[in-house]
């Protein structure tokens, strides 16, 4: 289950998708600064679990989304390279995982969240009964919360990511120094979009990860 939100705005390139962080109650978010580009726009969200289940699912699942987002280029006569995919926290991950699919022109995210089994395993030191959302998203995914269940889901993103061709996408990425839910999520991305020769602009904060929100 997604929702999804589709505006023409002035029927002009770029196509921008903004995929919602968590969210306890359902909706959409973004929708106004995303309107004041009067840009052609999609918003996605996620109201599965408790606040959104990061994008992951079937097959079917997957497929549902990037059909949404493919339609709206084929309606607008748009190409891939004139869609931008962005997101924040939980946003940021559906944004860079689709990116592997659709191959955009950019991909615009803070926060990033990738590592999503090391996000669940942190909850036992890191931040203790903090987002414990995310040990559903592990079982849903996995079915075990076992340290294999949480290296096999960190896994599923870095395969898919290894294995497209992102050489011609750029990419803008603002993270937390001390970010307590995926520490490492810029410091193991970089290496990984520097290899496919991707263009990167990043922006280092101080702080946690809800921090500065």
């Amino acid at each position: 289950e997604f929702i999804h939100y589709f505006h023409p705005g002035d029927l002009k390139p770029p196509l921008n998708v903004y995929f919602s962080g968590y969210r306890t109650a359902e909706g959409f978010e973004g929708y106004f600064m995303m309107k004041r580009m009067n840009a052609p726009f999609i918003l996605i969200a996620d109201p599965r679990i408790e606040g959104g289940a990061f994008y992951l699912g079937s097959e079917n699942y997957e497929q549902a989304i990037r059909k949404v987002i493919q339609n709206a280029l084929d309606y607008l006569g748009f190409a891939n390279n004139q869609l931008i995919l962005s997101g924040l926290s939980m946003g940021s991950f559906g944004a860079l995982y689709y990116a592997t699919k659709l191959n955009p022109a950019a991909v615009i995210v803070g926060k990033p969240l990738i590592n999503l089994g090391t996000i669940a395993n942190n909850m036992k030191l890191v931040r203790p009964n903090d987002f414990g959302t995310s040990l559903d998203i592990l079982r849903l995914n996995q079915n075990g919360i076992t340290n294999k269940d949480v290296v096999q889901l960190d896994n599923h993103f870095w395969k898919q990511i290894q294995h497209s061709d992102l050489s011609m996408t750029t990419f803008a990425i603002a993270y937390m120094e001390h970010d307590d839910y995926d520490k490492y999520a810029f410091q193991d991305l970089l290496p990984v979009l520097t290899k496919q020769h991707a263009r990167v602009i990043s922006k280092r904060i101080p702080g946690r990860h809800n921090d500065d929100s």
